[in-house]
């Protein structure tokens, strides 16, 4: 959880600098302003594949999860050997409180994402049965 003045401290940053790294609930977030200053991007990586990103990790990607949010809108890419989710919204009806609560429910996005894709990693691990 972000203290008053650490949210104080993070929008200072973001005013100076259009972006911080910081890390809230378990995820490391890349923060960004965007196109000119009207725009929020939020980013986390999700899933690590090592040089490699499974054919099952891949198809998770391009279907509709089994969760959502009723109160923002993300996204996940293939960066390479990442997949990362992505938030993207406009700055205007953000204050301290409602900053807040968007980072902790992209949080808890991350986290499912995370719990989902690691599910569906285990379907191409190759089982060897010893005798």
């Amino acid at each position: 959880m972000l203290l008053d003045s650490e949210m104080e401290k993070l929008f200072r940053t973001l005013l100076t600098k259009d972006s911080a790294q910081i890390y809230f609930c378990g995820s490391n977030l890349l923060i960004c302003i965007i196109d000119n200053a009207s725009k929020l991007s939020v980013t986390t990586p999700v899933y690590f594949g090592n040089d490699y990103i499974p054919k099952s990790v891949r198809q998770c990607t391009e279907n509709t999860p089994p969760f959502h949010s009723d109160s923002i809108k993300t996204f996940v890419t293939i960066d390479g050997d990442q997949v990362t989710l992505r938030y993207l919204g406009k700055i205007d009806p953000l204050n301290n409180y409602k900053f807040r609560e968007l980072l902790t429910e992209f949080c808890y996005m991350a986290e499912k994402w995370r719990d989902y894709l690691d599910e569906h990693d285990k379907k191409d691990l190759l089982r060897v049965h010893v005798q």
